[in-house]
This record gives C-alpha cells, structure tokens and sequence, in this order.
C-alpha cells in the first residue's frame, strides 16, 4: 500500500520492522498480530505503530494474513533478498521517490518530502524509518544519515585559524567579510512536539501519542453482555478523556479520528 498525499505514513521503528523481516525469512510469520510481535522481540508499547506500518508498507494485510509479496522473500537466494525487498520499498514509498533521489537525499530532504502526511507530531519518526529501510535494503548508501550537515562554503572562515598575516597585511583596508554560511536543518529527534496524536490502532486498542515523547496504550477487553453499566461508563469516560487531551494539544486544530479518520469507537 503505497502512501499517499494527506494519509497516515508509517513511523515505527526501524529495529522493529527489520526484525520482523528477518525473522519472516528464517521461520516464516504467515500472520502477525498485536499478540505476536512482543513474541518476536516488539515490545507490547511499539507493537500498535508497527502493526500499521506492516501493513502500509504491505507486508501484512488488514486482518494480518502474509501477503505474498512479502511472503516470497522467505524463499528468495541472498543475492535476491535485497532487490525484492527494494521492489516493495519502492513501491510502498513510490510518492516519496517522485520527488527524490534516495542515493542522493539528504535528511531535510526526506524531510520535506514527508510534510503534509499525518501525524504531522511523528515527522522525524517517518524520516528515521524510511531512511533506516532504504539504507538496510541498499537503496540509499549509508552516510546519507548525516550528509550535509555541518557543511560549510568554500572560503568561510572559521575561529582563531582564520586569523594570520593575510588578516595582518588587510589592517587599515576595508575589513574582510566572512563568507556566507549555509545553515542545514536536521530532522528533529523522536517526541512529538508538533502535538498530540490519539488513533485507533484496530479493535479496542488505542494509542495516545503526547507532546513531549510519551506514548500511552489502551487496550479494552469487555463482554458487553456481562460488563455492569458503572464499569462500562468509566471506561468510555477514559477513552474520551485521553481523546480530549489529544483535541488541546493538536497542534493543527483538527480532530483527533481513529485508523480510518472517523471518532475512535470502543466496541464490544
């Protein structure tokens, strides 16, 4: 499933989804759950993010069934595996590669290639995830992670050592003006500091994704039929709460809406 223009991009991390496929290709995972992923060495917090993100990158489909796509990398001869992994990479990613070069890329530009997909809190998650996958599957060589950082024009002067006899033999000229710098942003590190983030992450599990970094999951488990109506309130109230704390911090004003952008639901 490739992303789209104003949907959800995937932001798991990288080590989470490079141990699914790994262990994919050794055992063989014909179904993944929220369930399974801890099995596999996911801890239970990250489990809901890469449930998503296994399926947005069309690993796994809806109900968690191996697609077969993915599943052909288990038989794939290592000389084979990192092109066919690159091919659904490709895919999945395809509106990201219209607008750049992965061999080429630089961190702001993956950047900016990311703004305007949701969550807008999770953008230097998405970076790290997408280029954690391209440099692990031979797309990208590996020190465009830190390419054009730091880099300074030619002739810009810097500290004591740019202090001499040239700077001696200039005195009672007009003073020398420094090249200008390029100044290079990098991605902001982990948080969510563009606001929060509440989502339904399938069944009655939700995530609350709070400003400064934390990440709260809840999941319901209740037969309707047996729950008493005071238990069943608290726990609507508790969904609603964690919804309400995510409305004040939304740092765009909109919403906050499950998987499918309507208001997340408990259902029994």
């Amino acid at each position: 499933m490739a992303v789209q223009k104003a949907a959800r991009a995937p932001y798991a991390s990288t080590g989470s989804i490079i141990s699914v496929i790994e262990k994919h290709r050794q055992v063989g995972l014909q179904t993944m759950s929220l369930q399974r992923l801890p099995q596999i060495g996911v801890s239970e917090a990250l489990a809901p993010r890469t449930m998503r993100t296994l399926a947005f990158l069309g690993f796994y489909d809806e109900n968690g069934k191996v697609t077969p796509e993915f599943d052909s990398l288990r038989k794939a001869p290592d000389h084979d595996f990192k092109p066919r992994l690159a091919a659904l990479l490709r895919e999945a990613y395809a509106p990201i590669l219209e607008v750049l070069d992965p061999a080429t890329a630089t961190p702001l530009e993956v950047e900016n290639a990311f703004r305007g997909f949701e969550p807008t809190g999770q953008l230097p998650r998405m970076v790290q995830l997408f280029m954690g996958l391209m440099i692990y599957a031979d797309i990208m060589p590996e020190d465009r992670r830190t390419a054009g950082v730091g880099v300074r024009q030619p002739g810009a002067r810097t500290g004591a050592g740019a202090t001499g006899k040239k700077g001696e033999a200039a005195r009672g000229s007009r003073p020398h003006k420094p090249a200008s710098e390029t100044r290079h942003e990098t991605p902001q590190p982990p948080g969510n500091s563009h606001g929060a983030d509440f989502t339904q992450a399938g069944g009655n599990t939700f995530v609350l994704l709070m400003p400064s970094g934390p990440e709260m999951t809840l999941t319901v488990k209740m037969d309707v039929m047996r729950t008493s109506v005071e238990d069943r309130n608290f726990i609507f109230k508790i969904v609603d709460e964690l919804r309400e704390f995510a409305d004040r911090h939304q740092a765009s004003g909109a919403k906050s809406a499950g998987m499918d952008g309507q208001a997340a639901e408990v259902s029994p």
